[in-house]
């Protein structure tokens, strides 16, 4: 389990530049596939390496779920029924309309 505390993260950083390892640089030669003490590595430790590195310049991103409640009303998607282009003019200039009366109010 990684430490939580900056202090307890920069003790492990020192102790680490201390015996001369850096895991960064020891996961890329893993990565490019070149060797460490003579031993090559395998396919599957390229990928790992390649895959744990690949978190440093571009971490996974989270999903979030978005929900427009601009047109629920209790819990219930208000739908307008199918209208003609001019009656849908007539109720974006309307919306226009209030939107610019309530501005103005303000």
């Amino acid at each position: 389990m990684p430490p939580k505390t900056g202090a307890a993260r920069a003790a492990i950083r020192e102790k680490l530049q201390e015996m001369g390892c850096d895991p960064i640089e020891i996961l890329a030669r893993i990565a490019m596939g070149k060797d460490i003490d003579g031993r090559i590595p395998e396919l599957s430790d390229i990928k790992d390496a390649a895959k744990e590195l690949a978190n440093y310049i571009a971490p996974k991103l989270k999903a979030i779920e978005h929900v427009d409640t601009s047109q629920m009303q209790g819990g219930v998607m208000l739908v307008p029924a199918p209208v003609s282009m001019d009656e849908w003019a007539k109720m974006v200039e309307g919306a226009k309309m209030k939107t610019v009366e309530a501005e103005a109010v303000k």
